[in-house]
Formats: C-alpha cells, structure tokens, sequence
C-alpha cells in the first residue's frame, strides 16, 4: 500500500485532482482518516520453506557455531573492513594463465549423464505439481506440447546434467606448449588495504537449471560486482549470502565452513514455476524473486554449498578481505587478469575444486601502468596418468 503521493511536473489539473481523490493514505502531508489494513511483514514465512513438509533426516542437522552466525558490532566490522576502494591510488596489475603440463594429447574419459542413482540418488523424489506448469501455445499455431516428465526424477533426466567431472574445466590441448589450459581456478591476493577496484558486494547464488550457478551464463565466468563466475562466489566476511532458485523442485541448502567442518542448515528454497515453450521444444523456468538467506558468516575463507536433496549440486563461496580475486576462464582458456593492484610486491594463493596446484600461493610484483605476467600449473591427476594418447590403442 502507498504510503504517500509526490505531484510530478506537467500533470494537468483534472487528472491531478483525481490523483488526489483516489490517495489511500498520506496525501499533501495529512493522513487519511479512513482506518487502514495493518502493514505487511517485512519477511515472508514462505521464502524459507516454511509451510512445507519436513524432510526426512531434518534432525541430523549440525548445530550453527556462535562465531558463524551471531551479529557483528558495526564498529568492529568497520575496523575489520580496513580495505578503501580509492581511484587515486598508483597501480598496475596482472594477467597470467592456468594449465595443466602433459607430454601428450590424452583420450580424456567424457563425463557422463547423471541417472540419479547411488550417490547421486534424489533424496525423497516427489511428483509433478500440476500447478508449477504453464503449457504455452506455439505462438502462430496455438499447439501445446506438454512436458514429458511427471515426477522430479525425470524432470532433472530432462536437463540432461552431467556427473561432475575435472574434465570439464579442460580447454583443447595445446600442441605447442604440451598443456591444456585450466578454467575455474581461483586467485586469492593477500592483504591489499587500498586499491582503484570496488569492494565486493553481498553474495548470491541460484540453483538454476539443476545446478548451483553464479547468476549469469552457465559456466562463462560473467562478471559482476563479485567478480564471481560458474558456481564459485566471492563475498566480504560479516555478510550473508542469499539464495535463489529458478527449478521446479525444492532444494535443501547446506553451507559448510571447509577448514573448521562447522555447517549451517540455511533451508529450503522454494519450488518455481516452469513454462512449456511449445515453439522450440523446450521449456524455460519462471523465477518469483523470492531469496533464501543465510545468517551472516563471521569466518572468512573457503565455505562448500550443498543440497542435500540433490548431491550433485555443490557449490563454493570464498569470504575474503579484499576485492583483489578472480577466476580463470572464462572460455576454458585458462587466462586471468587483475587490474588496479597497488604497486610493490604481493602474494596471492590458488585454489581449485578439483585440481590441486603445483604451488599453493606466488609471489609477483606489481609496477606502474605494468601487467606483470605469471603461470600457474596445476597437478594432471593420478587417476589419468594411464591413460592412453590420442592416436593409441587402449
């Protein structure tokens, strides 16, 4: 309900006094003397699941830590949040490149399609809610083709997702220089107090299309104001993370901090609204905006995104003081690049989900209006090192 009304410049009199008419409350500063409803919550019960049946096994949930969820003082966060976002500060920066080194073009095993069986069973499947599907009309023919699934099972069957597997970070081999370039991994600088980059924002991250995703395109590493990209976030430490959904089934969120194994059961987003596009085959997922959100997380570093309904879908949220983070990729050639670094010579650590680097951390110094180069290798793992080459019998 409005609380108020604000003339604009230009309205014509008559539609003007009938503006005025029809306010339902704060008109030209007086109020109106009808009684009016009480006003709406400002959070809605539904948005975490509320309303809806428990899962089995709620109460294996792990108890929150108090240093994970209890509210900061403003002013101790303010003296922890020492970076200052300043254009003015004398800069140069960074790009460089993540491989993987292999004497030979290897027969990569092809990750395969999920059938949601043993570790990646559904847990407690459920059927179709007839009321979550819009079928739409071909536009010039007015056919409705309906969806072929009736159950959660081949619903996700539908996506065709695939068993998470390191092979699809891998970029086509390098001939040359005998590597493949690696995407997705993730650079960490240390301790920048100032710097022309903007400060990261509150994170968030949708489970979309059967997966935990950054919102922006499936594994193209689009960069926002988080700098964030295929399922990994990055946030500032003291801040919540939202969730959201576009899926058509309800997902049971689970964040865990990795170096302490402390989690926090965050809940059950809700289930969304899909539409049958008659015209191309497919369908597209309806999103209501509702956001799921975690309690502040007071402990910086590397937290894993589960849901437990769902193993297949993980996600990574890395809380760090500074903004100075990225991904490589985005187009699986493995490149990075930092600007805005501030001069002298800084360390950055590397991180991969699947990969484990040579070097855990580097060193590189930073000169004015420079890009200073470097090359990060990743270690090729055991499981291929049997594998046969292109071209080989095996």
């Amino acid at each position: 309900m409005a609380t108020g009304w604000t003339r604009r410049r230009g309205v014509p009199g008559a539609a003007a006094a009938l503006l005025l008419a029809c306010a339902p409350a704060w008109v030209g500063g007086c109020r109106d003397s009808r009684p009016q409803p009480p006003p709406a919550p400002t959070t809605r019960p539904a948005r975490t699941g509320a309303d809806l049946p428990d899962l089995p096994g709620q109460a294996d949930d792990v108890a929150a830590s108090p240093i994970m969820v209890k509210a900061p003082d403003p002013r101790k966060r303010r003296l922890r949040e020492a970076y200052v976002h300043a254009d003015d500060v004398v800069a140069g920066g960074v790009v460089g490149v993540c491989y993987i080194r292999s004497e030979r073009e290897l027969k990569l095993p092809e990750p395969k399609l999920l059938d949601f069986t043993g570790p990646y069973a559904i847990r407690d499947p459920q059927p179709l809610d007839a009321d979550k599907v819009v079928n739409k009309p071909h536009w010039r023919t007015g056919e409705v083709r309906k969806f072929t699934f009736d159950d959660e099972v081949s619903y996700y069957k539908t996506l065709k997702l695939k068993a998470p597997s390191p092979v699809r970070w891998l970029g086509p081999y390098d001939r040359r220089r005998k590597r493949y370039a690696v995407a997705g991994t993730v650079i960490i600088f240390r301790d920048i107090p100032a710097g022309r980059r903007p400060p990261l924002n509150r994170p968030t991250q949708m489970v979309r299309l059967g997966q935990i995703d950054f919102p922006g395109d499936i594994h193209r590493g689009w960069r926002g104001p988080n700098y964030s990209g295929f399922n990994i976030q990055f946030g500032p430490i003291g801040e919540k993370i939202g969730f959201t959904s576009t899926d058509l089934f309800q997902c049971d969120l689970v964040i865990t901090h990795v170096a302490s194994g402390e989690s926090i059961h965050v809940g059950r987003t809700l289930p969304q609204q899909v539409t049958n596009v008659a015209w191309s085959g497919n369908f597209g997922h309806g999103y209501h905006g509702d956001f799921l959100m975690s309690p502040k997380l007071e402990r910086g570093g590397l937290y894993r995104i589960h849901c437990r309904r769902h193993p297949w879908q993980v996600g990574y949220l890395w809380l760090v003081d500074n903004p100075f983070v990225d991904i490589s990729g985005p187009t699986r050639r493995g490149t990075f690049r930092l600007d805005g670094l501030p001069l002298g010579r800084h360390t950055a650590d590397v991180w991969h989900q699947d990969f484990e680097p040579v070097r855990g951390s580097f060193e590189v110094e930073i000169r004015k209006n420079e890009m200073s180069e470097v090359e990060i290798e990743l270690k090729m793992p055991a499981a291929w090192a049997d594998l046969p080459a292109v071209g080989e019998d095996g």
